[in-house]
């Protein structure tokens, strides 16, 4: 039986991008053997090749899902920083379809002003009380937006675990895996780290869209050129 000639087509298509994928690989195994070890950390980062790059972890797409993210140090100077990280995160992750039913992440924040200081809640017991069976939990472990007052370089580094709240289970990442570590750098930009009240402001809001981004990038492929999408004050106000 003949192929059609519209499915030659798409199968041509498809036997070539696996070529290009398959030579890709092949160069970045042979980086690999050239640098050692120390290349594990890149390689995460740009194994889909040329292309985009891959989920770390697909998601439970039809179980309700909230994203925590905890920063009882208040490494995050703001309320409004710290929320909007989840925001964006959650919308995200609902434009691109990776779940299907997402609970606001300020519930989850908001579950937190009960608890006691010696009694704080499980990753578990948080996703229960705002009715959510997975819960993606993302711990902040630094937040700067200049490293020495002057030059302007935001990052942030945090740990990333997803947790089944129903049975209290971590689904992702393995233990004693390293899979879960996300930093983030704002690309570069040439001017100086801003002074004013206003300008320090908006840089902390900005990086916690480029957070929020990159915590919901890991959890689905996606383009090496995506950036994060600027939600008024109006929209942050509505969650």
């Amino acid at each position: 039986m003949n192929t059609p000639p519209t499915h030659r087509m798409i199968l041509r298509t498809r036997r070539a991008q696996r070529a290009r994928k398959a030579a890709y690989l092949l160069a970045l195994l042979g980086a690999t053997t050239l640098l050692g070890c120390n290349i594990a950390g890149p390689v995460i980062a740009v194994v889909a090749g040329p292309e985009g790059y891959q989920a770390r972890y697909t998601l439970p797409k039809q179980r309700p899902t909230v994203v925590f993210v905890d920063d009882r140090a208040n490494r995050v100077p703001t309320r409004s920083a710290r929320e909007l990280i989840g925001q964006t995160a959650e919308r995200t992750l609902l434009g691109k379809g990776a779940v299907k039913d997402m609970i606001e992440s300020r519930l989850a924040l908001a579950t937190l002003r009960g608890e006691r200081f010696n009694e704080p809640m499980t990753i578990a017991q948080v996703g229960k009380a705002v009715q959510a069976e997975v819960v993606v939990y993302a711990t902040v472990d630094a937040w700067s937006i200049t490293p020495d007052g002057q030059t302007f370089a935001p990052q942030a580094d945090l740990r990333v675990k997803v947790v089944d709240a129903t049975t209290n289970q971590v689904l992702w990442p393995s233990e004693g895996s390293s899979g879960g570590d996300l930093s983030v750098r704002v690309p570069s930009q040439a001017k100086a780290a801003p002074t004013s009240s206003a300008g320090v402001t908006e840089a902390h809001l900005d990086l916690a869209r480029w957070v929020g981004l990159r915590l919901a990038q890991m959890f689905y492929d996606h383009a090496p050129d995506e950036v994060p999408t600027k939600f008024s004050a109006e929209d942050r106000s509505r969650g």
